[in-house]
């Protein structure tokens, strides 16, 4: 079971350098996230189409490539009562991730490097150096 963050989804959609181990873990594993990823990634995708980093075809299509994901959403508001002891080491919305990650047992996806040097302390990481 893996939990996918909003930074690994933005890069599995736009194939960016470890969408191929994304992928795999992906196809391999029962997926979970919060809903905010959908928030993040499609703000995210509206970003880089503003600042001509993406084509309107591509970020249209990626937005539509991200609900067809097979992926189980969790509500934040849980979550959010339990972040505020892990505020000196993630943010607020990285929180919710580690602990859906926690609370499931499962592998925190993220291409977030800060988010991976800092979430082991409270989950497990999946390692997307791994072939």
């Amino acid at each position: 079971m893996i939990v996918l963050d909003a930074s690994a989804a933005v890069d599995l959609l736009l194939s960016q350098p470890w969408a191929a181990r994304i992928a795999q873990l992906v196809s391999q594993d029962e997926v979970h996230t919060v809903d905010l990823a959908f928030v993040e990634v499609v703000s995210t995708l509206r970003r880089w189409e503003l600042r001509g980093d993406l084509s309107p075809a591509r970020a249209e299509q990626a937005v539509k490539d991200l609900f067809d994901l097979p992926i189980e959403s969790h509500g934040v508001e849980v979550l959010a009562r339990r972040t505020w002891p892990l505020r000196s080491s993630v943010t607020t919305a990285d929180a919710v991730y580690v602990l859906l990650a926690r609370s499931l047992e499962a592998q925190l996806v993220t291409t977030d490097h800060r988010l991976a040097r800092t979430a082991p302390r409270w989950c497990s990481v999946a390692d997307l150096a791994s072939t």
